[in-house]
């Protein structure tokens, strides 16, 4: 398994494999998108072995675990774990080892969300939030108000200037 990780180029590494990195990966695998999953519990090696996924048994807050998972030939890190502390310190690591990563992490915590964004995360996602506000709008696709938005996704971007939600897509039929 370690040579198949060290042959990916491009690829995408999902921090954790509990209930939203399980949802990430097979979003990620019918995609026809190239992953490999850091996870330190046993649990998450046996879920990653019935599904045929590359695995690498470690913790992704330690930079040797992140280069072995190929940080710096990867595009992409989705962080998935349920400690917002974890998630951040990830993160920072990732955004060092290489800045040019595109970063998309879990917020527990919808306040986490803000602070995430300013550790490097190019998006900060509330899942909680997300399915609060799906299951009181059923018909909503997307977030229909900029203060709804602003709760469940942070993003780093253009407008991005350090303070609060960040950029965001308007809902289809409504102004930019």
């Amino acid at each position: 398994m370690a040579r198949k990780i060290e042959e990916l180029s491009g690829h995408v590494i999902v921090a954790g494999l509990g209930r939203v990195g399980r949802q990430a990966t097979q979003e990620l695998q019918e995609a026809g998108t190239p992953f490999v999953i850091v996870d330190p519990g046993e649990t998450a090696m046996r879920a990653a072995e019935e599904r045929g996924y590359l695995l690498l048994h470690g913790d992704a807050t330690e930079d040797t675990v992140l280069e072995r998972a190929g940080i710096h030939r990867a595009r992409g890190l989705i962080v998935t774990t349920a400690n917002d502390a974890t998630n951040m310190y990830i993160v920072l690591s990732a955004r060092v080892l290489n800045p040019g990563l595109h970063i998309v992490t879990r917020a527990v915590d919808e306040a986490s969300v803000t602070k995430l964004i300013r550790a490097g995360a190019n998006r900060a996602i509330s899942p909680y939030a997300i399915g609060g506000h799906r299951l009181a709008h059923p018909s909503s696709a997307l977030p229909s108000s900029t203060s709804s938005s602003r709760r469940c996704v942070g993003e780093r971007g253009p407008r991005h200037r350090g303070r609060g939600g960040g950029a965001r897509e308007p809902h289809p039929g409504q102004n930019a």
